[in-house]
Formats: structure tokens, C-alpha cells, sequence
């Protein structure tokens, strides 16, 4: 793990001291488990129990007494750093190997190298020319 990540996830305990920032907390995921558990109702469906009562486990503290909420909290964070590490990882593996990779593959095949970086002994300069004299007048830029 890098340096900076090891900081940042070392320090997400220490940051859960104020208040408002863990009444904060409760009161949005409690709100999102409620949402959870209530959604059901709106297919005629029996609510989700576990929710409703994990949503009132984080509402009531936020609003009686939000340093109850400190240890919850620093999990949430420690849970949200790791799939933060894993989905980015994740995510740019596969558009590496969906958008970066077919496209090496078929330049390479073309034979194209689009940064020429190819040493040419008989070249006086590697400075390429512009294609038109329109780049010589910045006056009207936009």
C-alpha cells in the first residue's frame, strides 16, 4: 500500500471527534436505511425489518447523543477507504483493458506509432510544421 493511502487510512479513526459530523452521519444513513427498509410499501410488499431497525439504532443517537456513534462511524470510513481502493482499482483495470489495450493492439498491427519515437539520423529537426499559416496570427485567439 502506498504511503499516503496508509496515512489517510490511519487517521479516518481520529477524524470521527465532532459532533456535527457524527450526528451527520447518523441521520443520512439512518435515513438510507430507512429508505431501505420502507421502499417495500410502495410495491405492496411486507417492510424490511432489519432496516427500519438498523435506521433506528443510527437516527436516535444522532439526535440524543452523537458520540455514541463515534465506533460506527470509524467503521463506515474504514469500510468506505477499502472499497474505494478496491473498486478504483477495479474500474481502471477494466478500462485499461477494454479502451487502452484494443487500442495499442490495433495500432500495433497498423504499424502506426503515433509519438514517433523512432531515432531518424537524417533529420535536421524533430519540430513539425503547422498545417496552415492560420496559426501565425494570434490577434483573434477565440
Amino acid at each position: 500500500m502506498h504511503q499516503t493511502e496508509q496515512i489517510a487510512i490511519e487517521t479516518l479513526p481520529n477524524a470521527t471527534g465532532r459532533t456535527s459530523e457524527l450526528r451527520s452521519f447518523g441521520l443520512i444513513v439512518g435515513a438510507a436505511f430507512l429508505a431501505i427498509g420502507l421502499w417495500p410499501l410502495l410495491r405492496q410488499a411486507d417492510v424490511r425489518t432489519w432496516a427500519l431497525i438498523l435506521s433506528t439504532v443510527l437516527i436516535l443517537p444522532a439526535l440524543l447523543r452523537p458520540a455514541w456513534l463515534k465506533f460506527p462511524h470509524a467503521v463506515w470510513l474504514k469500510i468506505g477507504a477499502a472499497l474505494g481502493w478496491f473498486n478504483t482499482r477495479l474500474i481502471l483495470g477494466i478500462l485499461y483493458i477494454v479502451a487502452i489495450v484494443p487500442i495499442a493492439l490495433v495500432l500495433r498491427i497498423a504499424g502506426k506509432t503515433p509519438l514517433q519515437l523512432k531515432f531518424d539520423k537524417n533529420a535536421e529537426s524533430y519540430r513539425e510544421q503547422p498545417d496552415s499559416d492560420d496559426d501565425k496570427n494570434f490577434t483573434q485567439q477565440f
